[in-house]
């Protein structure tokens, strides 16, 4: 079962060309000195190739942090907002040795006439993933309200084990030096999952969540999210 200890180190990826590794942006250490919050924070560079103009997606993002994890960790998108009954489900029914993707259902992470990325998480026996697939600049409207309420998606919220940004890292470089040319494709990070579980290096169950998430996709979101921590 995770504990408090676990999880009191946060790593944080940022993208840049040419910012030190371990700089300080200033946002999170504000944020950690103003509510004087117990938390050590490392900064680790996700790193734009002179020959690209963005970054090289998130599963990049997510590996960037290998060597500086070294326990069971939480993997948490910084725009997006999970309520206190996910994580009260995490500490409940996970076991901190295994990896787990917390799921929400696809109609609960979708807004009305917008477009969104999603990963479709497939499950056989005990939970077990058996696939992600990533659906790109999807709809609500696309879809039926029986799937809307029962297909279980990810919005990066996993527990994993550090091996997996190791092994991960190990396919990112494979991916770069073959799409070295490419500037406009990605390394998604349900896609890179969904290889280690194919290819039997990584093991995964999914967690239903029973809370609420929200994030922020468009600018007007930032507004709703605001609206919704003054409201609740």
């Amino acid at each position: 079962m995770p504990n408090e200890e676990q999880y009191s180190h946060t790593t944080h990826s940022f993208s840049c060309k040419r910012r030190k590794q371990g700089q300080d942006t200033g946002g999170s250490t504000y944020v950690v000195k103003k509510h004087e919050l117990n938390a050590d924070i490392t900064y680790n560079i996700q790193e734009i190739p002179e020959y690209r103009v963005k970054p090289w997606g998130t599963a990049d993002a997510v590996s960037s942090a290998t060597g500086y994890i070294h326990t069971p960790f939480l993997l948490i998108n910084s725009d997006d907002l999970y309520d206190t009954k996910t994580f009260e489900m995490i500490q409940a029914e996970a076991d901190s040795s295994k990896n787990y993707i917390i799921g929400f259902t696809l109609g609960s992470t979708l807004q009305d006439n917008k477009k969104a990325n999603r990963a479709f998480i497939t499950i056989g026996v005990e939970e077990q993933v058996i696939e992600l697939q990533e659906n790109l600049n999807i709809e609500k409207t696309n879809y039926e309200e029986d799937v809307l309420k029962n297909q279980y998606v990810s919005v990066n919220l996993l527990l994993l084990q550090p091996d997996v940004l190791s092994n991960m890292k190990n396919e990112l470089d494979d991916f770069k030096r073959t799409n070295k040319n490419n500037s406009s494709i990605e390394a998604l990070l349900p896609n890179f999952l969904n290889s280690l579980i194919t290819e039997k290096k990584m093991e995964m169950k999914l967690l239903k969540s029973p809370g609420k998430w929200n994030g922020v996709t468009y600018k007007e979101d930032i507004q709703t999210v605001r609206n919704l921590l003054t409201n609740r």
